[in-house]
């Protein structure tokens, strides 16, 4: 043994060991394989930290919330509670995925847009708490279903939309409102095309020439066509400065045209009518006022008839319909309710000759400011379909037998008919405006000769249209007589409420996405301004130019999507 001395302290050792075993038990087995939880828990209640960070966003976004929010203690005992084992970004982090998204969907855009064959964009201002803001957005429809029309928002100056997302040649037009700022830039800046409008034009809204409030109104003091002194003093930019000045082609929102057409409204100078008008008119308002400032008169008269009154609205295009109408639907409830015993029976009949007049001119304005269904080619029929109401109108009045309410009407009916004649005259014979509808429609025209001339057109348009399909290194020409059968394949075939004849018609479909993209209304852009006006709320009148536009425009996306 070549260590004799280490023997005796081994098998110490070896004795306190088995010592301590006996003590503690036998050992315990470990298993062969591992548990999934030993790993992670529930799956159902377990969120990585970016899904956390995710849903915070989504929160902040979507109801328009501060960042300061995740700082709340009462927010992070909320998510904590939920998960305890995740935490609540900070601020900075939250600017920081607040920044990441919006760099995401501006990338997005910029990948998307330049794939895009014809776009129509819709453009605004809006100003608040001493703060201007150009609102813009863009539409377009899917080539392989032409019924789907998507939208987005963008945040770039105007005359730099078409280098930044690429998308030169193929904006068709930019809708904006009648104001005089925004006819005057498209006139002096835009480009050389045939649907640009003329410089002098009854439409133009000299008043609403200023960007407008959080509350839809405009702004007197920012009013171009009221600061002529003090611009004289200043020096514009040299268009040398300016890499591009050029501005799409340019079109009027038509709505807004019906809105001045329901402002001319107020000019009808028959003495009769006027007479009772006013006395309508003043009565309803002091229906109104009562109404709404006792909170006693509103609980009666909603507990008495089961419905409420509507109050006017001057930022609402529909309002005075609205209100008209529903004090029309009021009388009909009972033989005359206590709220209108101030109404002779002659105002009431008036009531509802007033909301019969006004019904065709709202329902038209409704029609032209969607954002989804609704394309360029609705625009002249609608128009068209109006005149033919309002006519129809005209010569009841005249009938001996017409009602007396209706025949005091009868000014306000000759009223809209000149005033739309004023505003829309030619309007429906410009090829830009009904070319779209005999790409959309068969017939819509009930003068055959208009009829023929419009069919004619149509086949000329399509002898310049060449279909996606057609291969220019095929070195095939395009044979005049199959293009006039496909026309006529179209204009014979019976109305349908579909578009599947589009996929079957290259050419024609081409043509649809060339005038029908474009939207007769601005409106889409005008919402923009309801959710600026819920961000820039009195506590956070500081905010920054650049936070305020990133969260108006995730937002906006959000909304878009959710239509």
């Amino acid at each position: 043994m070549t260590h004799p001395s280490y023997l005796g302290k081994y098998l110490r050792l070896n004795d306190e060991r088995k010592k301590s075993l006996t003590k503690r038990g036998p050992p315990v087995s470990k298993p062969t394989q591992v548990k999934l939880t030993a790993f992670s828990e529930d799956p159902a209640t377990s969120f990585v930290s970016q899904q956390v960070d995710k849903l915070v966003m989504d929160y902040i976004v979507g109801d328009l919330q501060p960042l300061s929010k995740v700082e709340k203690r009462s927010f992070i005992k909320l998510v904590t509670g939920l998960q305890p084992s995740r935490h609540v970004p900070s601020r900075k982090q939250a600017q920081t995925l607040l920044n990441n998204a919006f760099q995401l969907n501006f990338c997005d855009l910029k990948n998307k847009l330049p794939e895009v064959d014809v776009i129509c964009m819709t453009a605004d201002c809006w100003s608040t708490v001493n703060k201007v803001f150009l609102g813009i957005t863009v539409h377009w429809l899917n080539k392989n279903n032409i019924s789907q029309r998507s939208s987005a928002v963008l945040a770039c100056p105007l005359s730099e939309v078409h280098k930044e997302f690429r998308i030169q040649n193929k904006i068709v037009c930019t809708v904006t409102d009648n104001a005089a700022n925004f006819v005057k830039a498209f006139n002096c800046f835009a480009e050389d095309f045939a649907t640009a409008d003329e410089n002098t034009d009854p439409d133009v809204d000299s008043d609403n020439g200023a960007t407008k409030n959080e509350q839809g109104s405009t702004s007197p003091t920012d009013a171009a066509s009221e600061s002529f002194d003090e611009e004289d003093d200043m020096e514009p930019e040299p268009l040398s400065a300016l890499e591009d000045p050029r501005l799409p082609p340019h079109r009027r929102y038509m709505a807004h045209t019906l809105n001045l057409v329901a402002k001319d409204t107020k000019k009808v100078t028959d003495k009769q009518y006027k007479t009772l008008s006013r006395s309508v008119f003043a009565k309803a308002s002091a229906l109104w006022n009562w109404v709404k400032r006792n909170p006693k008169a509103s609980d009666f008269v909603e507990g008495k008839l089961g419905i409420g009154f509507v109050f006017p609205n001057d930022t609402r295009w529909n309002s005075v319909y609205l209100v008209m109408k529903r004090l029309s639907h009021i009388a009909t409830l009972t033989s005359k309710p206590d709220c209108l015993e101030r109404f002779s029976a002659e105002e009431i009949s008036f009531i509802h000759k007033f909301v019969d007049v006004m019904r065709p001119l709202a329902s038209a304005l409704n029609i032209l400011q969607g954002e989804k269904n609704i394309f360029f080619g609705y625009l002249a029929p609608t128009i068209v379909q109006l005149q033919n109401d309002l006519n129809g109108l005209s010569e009841e009045s005249t009938n001996p037998t017409a009602a007396l309410c209706l025949i005091a009407c009868c000014p306000l009916i000759l009223n809209i008919l000149q005033s739309l004649k004023t505003r829309v005259e030619g309007m429906v014979e410009k090829k830009e405006h009904c070319q779209p509808c005999s790409c959309q429609y068969s017939s819509w025209v009930e003068d055959e000769e208009k009829r023929l001339l419009y069919r004619a057109m149509l086949k000329r348009e399509l002898l310049t249209c060449n279909s996606d399909s057609e291969l220019p290194s095929s070195g095939l020409k395009k044979n005049p007589q199959n293009l006039k059968g496909e026309a006529d394949t179209y204009l014979d075939a019976p109305p349908t409420d579909g578009f599947a004849e589009y996929m079957l018609l290259p050419r024609l479909k081409k043509l649809f996405l060339k005038y029908s993209t474009a939207l007769p209304s601005s409106a889409p852009v005008e919402r923009l301004f309801s959710i600026g006006g819920q961000i820039f709320r009195p506590r956070r009148n500081r905010l920054g130019d650049e936070s305020f536009e990133k969260q108006l425009l995730l937002n906006a996306k959000r909304k878009l999507k959710e239509v």
